[in-house]
């Protein structure tokens, strides 16, 4: 099984128990992820320098909304998106991402 992984700012951020939806989601209509092999470039090409992410990883037998893989930036490279919420059971490991000494974003492990 693949592990799908979603970037998400602490401000977004929900009470236990309730579902994930971010900010964007009103505008855009889906939730923005990525596979793994696919995170340093978003990390790199969006995310530099925020010390507010929360990676989280989610089961996708437990998500009940729509995923599709789309290239809409017409890259040729296609990332998933979830059209609808993130229920809470779906994250399975949430992990609070580290700056370096530079300000730039960490890997996890």
């Amino acid at each position: 099984m693949n592990k799908l992984l979603h970037l998400a700012c602490t401000a977004d951020l929900a009470a236990p128990g309730a579902s994930y939806r971010p900010a964007g989601y009103a505008t855009e209509g889906f939730i923005h992820c990525c596979w793994p092999e696919q995170l340093p470039g978003v990390i790199d090409r969006y995310y530099q320098g925020r010390a507010d992410l929360v990676l989280f990883e989610l089961d996708l037998i437990l998500l009940d909304s729509k995923l599709v893989e789309e290239d809409l930036t017409g890259s040729g490279e296609c990332f998933p998106h979830i059209y609808g919420v993130i229920p809470s059971v779906a994250i399975v490991q949430q992990q609070p991402l580290r700056l370096d000494a530079a300000g730039r974003v960490l890997l996890p492990v």
